[in-house]
């Protein structure tokens, strides 16, 4: 198949093939990317902070016990609790 035939298939397919979609994207390839890094370091974050609380605290404000072992292990989580 010729490269002509090939970009024809493509563009009937719905695909659009100019700079503008293929910033599109990558700008959306960016943001997704931004926006995992975010939420992972948000959740070092809070198990950094909450890694400082005495054992009773962390079960007062709700973790379980399994989850309080994974704090100590230093597992990087979010709690099942502050999960939405």
């Amino acid at each position: 198949m010729s490269t002509n035939a090939i970009l024809i298939d493509h563009r009937h397919a719905g695909h659009d093939t100019t700079s503008g979609a293929i910033a599109n994207d990558v700008r959306a390839g960016v943001s997704g990317f931004l926006a995992k890094w975010r939420a992972r370091r948000a959740e070092r974050a809070l198990c950094e902070e909450l890694s400082g609380l005495g054992d009773r605290m962390l079960l007062d404000i709700g973790l379980t016990p399994e989850e309080v072992a994974r704090l100590r292990a230093g597992d990087i989580f979010t709690p099942q609790r502050h999960q939405n």
